[in-house]
């Protein structure tokens, strides 16, 4: 009895024919190969086809959550909100009929004509104020106006004008203050002969002198010579120098004084000063010259030796000698005389 056996028993080596059939070995062989990868073929497509299924599941779960009537043109979705559109809706759209919110004015700025305004404007034109404009216009008095007249503001000033005003003028009737006399400060007790009625002085209290172009009255009621002084004046540091600046001399008169000032002290010895009538000394005794000692700044002079004057003689100054270390600046020699 023939056995009847599988050919793809030959796959599972386990299994063995129990007799020796007559097949090419390099046939089994192939054949067997080709068994193994068709089961691995099957083995991918099964693969593939549980990914498939896995894929359909999950389609499936999201086209459950798909309500129905869902929208799928712009005009179905406009449809759609036209339903729940208006006032408290909580829409917050972008444009409004195609204008953004930058083209509107804050319901604040519209004025009772229903015209809206601009933030801040230049003059003349309409709007709102700057909050500086309105800090002006806060610091403007009632019916203040900036187009009075001269004669309007001086009608102004007269309703407030008088005793307590506070008014300062600068002039008194067109009278400056240098060319009238305060009756406080102009008394008797000042020294003066007065203006008030208790210092006024009668011709009975008069000196026995007689007033001329030369005298003046004293407060004791004597007459007393006009004194003139006569200056000189070195601006910078001082150069030694002789004869500059004549000054004229109008009427016959006497040397009272002579004095000198530096600013800045000579150091090493001193200034010395001579003065002169007509271009000649009038310190013949050359040792009692006006001399600004080392490290000071003034001199008291000893009177020239001449000390008379007059009309139609002309002084002049002389700067002898100067400081050896510092020459002394800014020099002012002043003369005094009576006449």
């Amino acid at each position: 009895m023939v056995e009847v056996w599988d050919p793809l028993d030959f796959v599972n080596e386990s299994v063995q024919p129990t007799g020796t059939p007559d097949i090419d070995e390099d046939f089994l062989n192939d054949f067997q190969a080709s068994v193994i990868a068709a089961q691995e073929e099957i083995n991918l497509h099964d693969g593939r086809l549980d990914t498939a299924e896995t894929t359909i599941t999950s389609l499936d779960g999201r086209l459950d959550t798909i309500e129905a009537g869902y929208y799928n043109t712009a005009a179905e979705v406009l449809a759609a909100l036209l339903t729940v559109d208006g006032p408290g809706s909580g829409l917050n759209a972008d444009l409004l009929d195609g204008l953004s919110s930058a083209d509107f004015a804050p319901i604040a700025h519209v004025g009772a004509g229903g015209t809206a305004h601009a933030n801040a404007v230049a003059a003349g034109a309409a709007g709102f104020m700057t909050g500086a404009d309105k800090t002006k216009l806060d610091g403007i008095e009632t019916a203040a106006t900036a187009d009075m007249t001269a004669a309007e503001l001086l009608t102004a000033i007269k309703t407030v004008d008088g005793s307590g005003s506070g008014l300062d003028a600068d002039l008194l009737d067109g009278t400056n203050l240098a060319d009238i006399q305060i009756r406080s400060e102009k008394n008797a007790a000042s020294g003066y002969l007065g203006l008030d009625a208790s210092s006024i002085a009668l011709a009975q209290y008069l000196g026995t002198g007689t007033r001329n172009g030369t005298k003046f009255l004293r407060d004791d009621n004597t007459w007393q010579n006009v004194h003139l002084i006569r200056d000189w004046s070195f601006s910078g540091t001082l150069t030694t120098t002789t004869g500059l600046l004549r000054v004229p001399i109008h009427a016959t008169g006497t040397i009272v004084s002579v004095r000198a000032m530096v600013t800045t002290a000579p150091t090493g010895s001193g200034v010395i000063i001579d003065l002169n009538k007509n271009g000649t000394t009038m310190y013949t005794t050359q040792a009692n010259r006006p001399t600004i000692a080392a490290s000071a700044n003034s001199v008291n002079a000893t009177l020239p030796d001449v000390t008379s004057l007059s009309a139609g003689d002309y002084l002049t100054v002389d700067i002898d000698s100067i400081g050896s270390t510092i020459a002394g600046a800014n020099l002012v020699v002043s003369v005094r005389y009576s006449y």
